[in-house]
C-alpha cells in the first residue's frame, strides 16, 4: 500500500482546491492528491520513498501562498505513529496520543478486546489495539459487519418511508375523489 499523507491545508474556494491539487501533484514524490474544500484537507498518496518528505509538500504549499496547520489538538506533542515512520498526518503532527493514523502503535479505542481482525493477523491499529467490534481496520470482519447493518437499516427506513408515502399519497386520492 502506497503511503499517504493528509495535510491540514486553509482553503477558501473551488480554485483554491485546483492550485493545492497541482501544487501537490508537480512534486516528483507525490503519485496523486486528492482536495476536500470542506474538510480542509489534501491527502497525498506518495510514491515509494516519499514519506519521508513530509516537510517539502508544507514547503511547497507555503510557496504557493497556502497555510498548512497542524493536525490534532494542539497538544504540542506528535503521536506514536511519528516514532514508528507510519504517521499520515505530515510532518506538522500535534496529535498526541489521540491519534488518527490507520497504522498508529497508540491505544486504540475504549474496548476491553482487541478487535476481531487481530485475531485473523489483519489487524493495522497496533500492538495495543482496544477496538473491540467497533474496528476501523481496513480488512476488519468486525468492521465490516458494522458496516453492513449500517447499510441495511438506513436501506429499511427508505423503504418504510417512501411506502409510508404511497400508502398517504393513495389515502388522499381516495379522500379528494369522494
Amino acid at each position: 500500500m502506497a503511503p499517504t499523507i493528509v495535510l491540514k491545508v486553509k482553503m477558501t474556494c473551488g480554485a483554491c482546491v485546483s492550485k493545492v491539487q497541482q501544487t501537490l501533484e508537480a512534486l516528483d514524490f507525490v503519485a496523486s492528491a486528492s482536495v476536500d474544500l470542506k474538510a480542509g484537507e489534501a491527502t497525498c498518496t506518495l510514491k515509494d520513498g516519499g514519506a519521508a518528505r513530509g516537510e517539502e509538500l508544507v514547503a511547497a504549499l507555503k510557496a504557493a501562498s497556502y497555510e498548512v496547520t497542524a493536525c490534532g489538538s494542539g497538544s504540542g506533542k506528535p503521536c506514536p505513529a511519528v516514532a514508528a515512520g507510519t504517521c499520515t498526518c505530515g510532518p506538522l503532527c500535534e496529535c498526541g496520543d489521540s491519534c488518527e493514523c490507520a497504522a498508529c502503535p497508540a491505544s486504540c479505542g475504549k474496548a476491553e478486546a482487541a478487535c476481531p481482525a487481530k485475531a485473523e493477523g489483519t489487524c493495522t491499529c497496533g500492538p495495543e489495539c482496544r477496538c473491540g467490534p467497533f474496528c476501523a481496520c481496513v480488512d476488519c470482519p468486525g468492521g465490516k459487519k458494522a458496516l453492513t447493518l449500517s447499510v441495511s437499516i438506513t436501506t429499511d427506513l427508505i423503504v418504510g418511508l417512501v411506502a409510508g408515502l404511497a400508502i398517504g399519497f393513495v389515502l388522499a386520492s381516495k379522500r379528494a375523489a369522494k
